[in-house]
């Protein structure tokens, strides 16, 4: 087995011998001129300036056109989901108000919502009773001692105490 620098240094007269049959036959100044010739640095045309700009311009448009598109899709659905939603508001709305029973909605926070019904079951206005907590609505004195009841009723708990 030969180390590399011996190899190398059997190697080297065969590629200086084909190296000088290729410059006796020409050939090797045609392959340098065509691989290794000098760099002419030619004005860019107008055309190559379109065609470059055309490269980025193109793709970025369409992606433009698409964010737009779905950005009006979009639109388009919330207003669509909006009218939905605000008539079934204005439905539930109505019916909430509208009952001839007593109905009040009670918040987790305790705050209640009481329908007409309601706040006359309890001697309320229906103003009376809006963002009042359930746990502070009281019956007026006109009541007596039926209050304690009432309240019992209206809220489903044993043992309330009307103060």
């Amino acid at each position: 087995m030969l180390s590399p620098t011996e190899e190398k240094a059997l190697c080297l007269p065969q590629g200086n011998e084909g190296l000088s049959a290729l410059k006796k036959s020409g050939e090797y100044r045609r392959i340098y001129e065509k691989w290794l010739g000098v760099y002419e640095e030619r004005p860019m045309s107008f055309l190559d300036a379109l065609r470059y700009s055309a490269l980025v311009l193109i793709p970025l448009l369409v992606i433009l056109l698409l964010a737009f598109a779905w950005s009006w899709s979009l639109r388009k659905q919330v207003t669509q989901k909006t009218a939905a939603l605000r008539e079934s508001l204005d439905r539930f709305q109505y019916v909430f108000e509208a009952a001839n029973v007593g109905k009040s909605l009670t918040l987790p926070s305790g705050e209640m919502d009481a329908n007409k019904a309601f706040a006359d079951f309890l001697g309320y206005a229906p103003e009376e009773l809006k963002g009042k907590r359930w746990q502070h609505a009281r019956l007026p004195k006109r009541y007596g001692e039926s209050r304690g009841i009432a309240l019992t009723r209206a809220f489903g708990r044993e043992g309330f105490s009307a103060v």
